[in-house]
Parts: C-alpha cells; sequence; structure tokens
C-alpha cells in the first residue's frame, strides 16, 4: 500500500497538484484504494457522499476539494497530463480520478 501511495503522490505531483491542499490528500486515498481494491472509483456524484463519511467531512467539501485539485492539474496542462489524457481540455472530476486509476495499475503492472 506504501508503493501505490507514493506512485499516487508523485503523479499527482508531477501533474501540477498542489500538495498542501486537502483534495490532494483526499485523490491520494481514492485512487489507493482504487488501485489495491482493483474496483473502479464510485461513479460520478457516489463518489463524493462514499468518501465524505471516509473523511468526515461534507461531500460538497470532498467535491470542492477533488475539483480543485483536477482544476489546478488542468491549468498546468504539461507534458505528463497530455501523455494521460491526451488534448482534452475539459474532464470531469470522475474521468479525470478513473483516468489515474488506470495509469496507476498499469504503471504498478510495470515495476
Amino acid at each position: 500500500m506504501k508503493e501505490i501511495k507514493r506512485a499516487a503522490r508523485k503523479l499527482l505531483f508531477e501533474l501540477g497538484a498542489p500538495v498542501n491542499s486537502k483534495g490532494f490528500g483526499y485523490a491520494v486515498e481514492i485512487l489507493c484504494d482504487g488501485v489495491a481494491n482493483q474496483t473502479p472509483i464510485v461513479y460520478r456524484d457516489k463518489v463524493y457522499a462514499n468518501w465524505a463519511v471516509v473523511f468526515k467531512d461534507g461531500a460538497n467539501n470532498v467535491e470542492r476539494a477533488l475539483r480543485y485539485v483536477k482544476d489546478e492539474c488542468l491549468n498546468q496542462y504539461n507534458e505528463k497530463f497530455r501523455s494521460i489524457f491526451g488534448n482534452a481540455t475539459i474532464i470531469g472530476t470522475y474521468d479525470f480520478l478513473e483516468m489515474l486509476r488506470f495509469y496507476l495499475i498499469d504503471e504498478m503492472e510495470g515495476e
């Protein structure tokens, strides 16, 4: 699990996610759970309600924190982002997390 967390943190950092944001930690935990359990991230709006209980936060706060991380990565639009998302200029938070989960699974299998 430590390797998955390390890989998730590194990936988000490389994408330009603000490390000191609440959403960074939330995204790391969500990605780790999805990779470790090899399960898709809970679909769309349910992701916020599902993880709000885990994080002991409101669903709106979880949604806002994750959206902030996604938006910051999209604003960076660096080479790493393009290698994962192609030329996407608009992407939903759920799709963002799910694509990162797939990317991490591929990376972990490659090691």
